[in-house]
């Protein structure tokens, strides 16, 4: 199970690293020229998968508490597509909504993968901060959540191995008032 989280960002990644390649295969073809930034891009592919990851198993940690994240989530996906600056500068945002942005930890992301493949330069220095901040938020959250989990949990004492009674075994209890298991009990 500690694994599943691990499974769904890396098969969330698959995309993002073709898009990615796509994009290099373009930009080389049509000899606009790689920008120096790509070097950050390894960077930003592991700030964000590390940040990813983190909400990942926070979300496998509260899903059997809370039956309906997966709704939520979808339907947050769907509203997070258009609350993301990903096909629209923030200039273009009206100035009631702009901070939204900054209240978005997505922004942070898009920005970043920004800097490294639109703009050749670290046009959003805090984004990088904000970024790593997340991530580490997130992982760090991870680990307390599944330290309390694993204190929570009651796991069976070794030296007591569980032996299974067959049901045939236990006889049944006929009297509607209980009387045969008394008396089992003071046999």
């Amino acid at each position: 199970i500690e694994v599943l989280p691990v499974g769904a960002v890396i098969a969330a990644s698959i995309p993002l690293l073709v898009g990615l390649a796509v994009m290099l295969i373009r930009t080389v073809a049509f000899g606009l020229g790689v920008p120096w930034t790509i070097i950050l891009l390894p960077v930003a592919v592991a700030v964000h998968a590390a940040f990813l990851l983190g909400v990942a198993y926070m979300l496998a940690v509260i899903t059997p508490f809370f039956r309906d994240i997966k709704d939520l989530v979808a339907v947050m996906t769907v509203i997070g597509v258009y609350a993301v600056p990903a096909f629209y500068l923030p200039q273009w945002v009206p100035a009631l909504l702009q901070p939204w942005l900054y209240v978005n930890p997505f922004s942070y992301f898009v920005w970043m993968y920004q800097d490294v493949l639109f703009y050749g330069s670290l046009q959003h220095p805090f984004a990088w901060i904000v970024s790593l901040g997340l991530a580490a938020f997130s992982l760090a959250a991870f680990s307390f959540a599944v330290v309390d989990a694993v204190e929570a949990a009651e796991l069976p004492d070794e030296r007591e191995p569980y032996v299974a009674v067959p049901d045939d075994d236990v006889p049944e209890d006929d009297e509607p008032d209980g009387s045969a298991r008394d008396r089992r009990e003071r046999d």
